[in-house]
């Protein structure tokens, strides 16, 4: 058992964590199918010499997933026995999609029986404490990022980049360098979306109306409203018409990969663990809702970013447009660092996703490790 010396850093190193005041931001996209399966393929339900329990299943009614931003204000460690002293405040986005966990019985699996579970395979932080907590404890591939970041009064203010120290194209004396990697922002005139009276089936205003045809050209594609359902039971206080804050929790089970043994390729690494987690999410408050069609979204493509498009969005680099600067997106880029040898390269090609659906809100929430489910490799190691 690892000893933890206190100090600042290990408060707020070790789960359970706490954040109070956290902002959220949910983009509803879909991936190109097959996706999000052969990714559980290849890293939780992958043979071997010892193979695990439990196997992985994307919901087969659709490929929606979930890209969500965090500002964390207030983020410390929490527990009987380390209340964190001192806190910590970072930016996290993370692309999350649900999945059904069966156990083996032995004999095939028992599909009758299953737990739902919130996958998380393309990860940015911009808290290198945290991103190393997250790594090494839990297992989340955190990648360190810079996260720009405005919002305004308005609700068409948000803009938001995401950079990574990358290159543009790798060659054997390439010199890494800050890259752009993804850009959101609301466009100029955005309103916000009466969620309730949209999904209400009686009469409505024009407005209402107009807003209602948006929400019904999402619900009418195939899996749509399971989607939406799987989501909004888990997080109920989004659905409801109140501001205030909800006394019901909303809690979200998270299984992650976390290796043991480093390698580059996580589909190589021969000692691996599933690890449980959870993040229950409380005091839900001021739920903001918006059309997809009110969001500028945009992948930028380099060699480093590439295969993560490709393997988990099924993005197509050939389908690439004009770069996000010659369309005024990338106005953040100088203000991520006054250094200009930090200003984000945002002169890459770039595609641009639908977004689906989009929505707001703010909590305080805990994070908690729940168990190790299986060790892959621990039979070899152990002999």
């Amino acid at each position: 058992m690892t000893d933890f010396i206190d100090s600042f850093s290990d408060q707020a190193l070790v789960p359970s964590w706490k954040t109070t005041g956290s902002r959220h931001w949910a983009f509803v996209i879909d991936a190109a199918p097959g996706c999000m399966q052969d990714y559980l393929d290849s890293h939780f339900n992958a043979p071997g010499p010892d193979k695990s329990p439990y196997r992985y299943e994307a919901l087969s009614e659709h490929n929606f997933g979930i890209l969500m931003v965090t500002d964390h204000p207030d983020f410390a460690c929490c527990g009987e026995d380390r209340d964190g002293w001192d806190t910590v405040a970072h930016r996290e986005l993370f692309w999350q999609f649900p999945a059904h966990r069966y156990k083996d019985s032995g004999n095939g699996f028992a599909r009758e029986k299953h737990d739902l579970v919130w996958i998380q395979p393309f990860y940015f932080d911009d808290n290198s404490t945290v991103m190393f907590a997250s790594r090494e404890i839990i297992g989340s591939e955190k990648q360190m990022a810079e996260i720009g970041f405005e919002e305004g009064t308005e609700a068409d203010d948000l803009h938001l980049d995401v950079a990574i120290q990358g290159f543009k194209t790798f060659n054997p004396r390439s010199r890494s360098h800050l890259v752009g990697v993804l850009h959101i922002e609301l466009r100029q005139g955005t309103d916000e979306v009466d969620f309730a009276q949209v999904m209400d089936s009686g009469e409505a205003t024009s407005r209402q109306a107009s807003e209602r045809v948006d929400l019904s050209a999402f619900l009418e594609r195939k899996g749509a409203p399971a989607f939406l359902g799987t989501w909004m039971g888990t997080f109920p206080a989004l659905a409801g018409k109140s501001t205030a804050p909800s006394s019901h929790p909303a809690t979200v089970h998270i299984d992650t990969l976390k290796q043991y043994r480093d390698a580059f390729d996580m589909r190589k690494a021969a000692y691996r663990a599933i690890i449980a987690s959870k993040a229950t999410h409380t005091q839900i408050r001021n739920p903001r809702f918006f059309k997809g069609r009110d969001v500028d979204l945009a992948f930028a493509w380099s060699d480093t970013m590439k295969e993560q498009f490709t393997r988990l969005f099924g993005l197509d680099p050939n389908d690439a447009t004009d770069k996000l600067e010659k369309h005024g997106f990338a106005k953040l880029a100088s203000k991520m660092r006054g250094d200009d040898r930090k200003v984000a390269d945002w002169e890459l090609p770039i595609t641009k996703k639908e977004v689906l659906f989009a929505v707001a809100f703010e909590s305080d929430a805990t994070f908690e490790v729940l168990e190790t489910l299986h060790t892959y490799g621990a039979g070899i190691f152990s002999r």
